[in-house]
């Protein structure tokens, strides 16, 4: 595994240079990180790489970066990578401990194919959750389609796969580089912004400043009533009403797949407006949820 990753490496002597951080979430990629990293020539920084069983993704790893971001401005590191327990997302911090997300990510592999011309159909497969600013660079300023899927990599790797599309992934961290693997890898992907950042000379900050952000605002919310369809249809009416009035704003209500949640985004350009809509939502839908 480790050595397949290597060949996926053009030119492996100039990784010397880089202080790394590696957040391995105290699960699988405890051991192979650090390793493969430090055999390619990187100065290397573990945190959370022992495992006890228990402490895999606990408040480490890719579900939170604040140990990383720390860690990486105290280390003066050139980047930061947080892997999750499994080991097939990757989110990075650049070197002013700013987090980067997948969405930021999978901007900088779909401008860098396509300058190489090795993007497939000049299309990107992500989910609904991936942030608008990112789909209008990708459509505005590199002139690539961005096909939505629903939450989870499993959908979007299939849309790949069915259309013979080679970049693909989710804001939280999956990148699925069609290439080399078909399915997320943290590890590669991490390997590749490294190769990236070694290529350009630049600063992490100044690799991932592709795109200005939308805000986004998640809210979960847990619900004591039995969601029957009745509500079910309630909640998508309110949902259509709010669409409705606010069009400069996009909304997405679910239902969790894994726990008893409702789960809400609201995402736009201006922050105190996304706020304000987003309190008003959360609370209509509350008031309809709680017995």
């Amino acid at each position: 595994y480790s050595e397949y990753l290597k060949s996926t490496l053009k030119n492996k002597s100039k990784f010397k240079k880089m202080k790394v951080v590696l957040d391995c979430a105290n699960g699988a990629t405890y051991h192979v990180a650090p390793n493969l990293f430090w055999e390619i020539g990187c100065d290397i920084v573990s945190i959370n790489n022992i495992p006890n069983g228990k402490n895999i993704n606990l408040n480490c790893g890719a579900v939170n970066t604040k140990d990383l971001s720390k860690k990486v401005i105290s280390e003066k590191a050139h980047i930061g990578f947080a892997f999750d327990g499994d080991g097939d997302r990757l989110i990075a911090v650049d070197e002013k401990g700013i987090e980067v997300d997948g969405d930021d990510l999978l901007a900088l592999f779909a401008k860098n194919l396509l300058k190489s011309k090795k993007l497939n159909k000049k299309t990107v497969v992500a989910t609904i959750m991936s942030n608008q600013g990112f789909e209008n660079f990708l459509k505005n300023k590199l002139s690539v389609k961005l096909i939505r899927k629903n939450v989870g990599d499993i959908n979007v790797i299939s849309e790949m796969q069915k259309n013979n599309y080679n970049l693909g992934g989710e804001q939280s961290g999956h990148i699925i580089l069609g290439k080399y693997m078909s399915t997320g890898d943290g590890i590669l992907a991490a390997l590749k912004v490294v190769e990236m950042l070694c290529d350009q000379r630049i600063k992490a900050s100044k690799l991932f400043k592709l795109y200005d952000k939308y805000k986004q605002i998640k809210t979960n919310i847990k619900y004591t009533k039995k969601i029957n369809k009745a509500l079910e249809a309630k909640i998508n009416k309110t949902t259509l009403i709010f669409k409705r009035k606010y069009k400069n704003l996009r909304f997405l209500v679910r239902k969790s797949g894994t726990e008893p949640l409702i789960r809400v985004l609201v995402e736009g350009k201006d922050e105190k407006i996304v706020n304000n809509i987003s309190e008003n939502l959360v609370s209509t839908i509350k008031r309809m949820t709680h017995g």
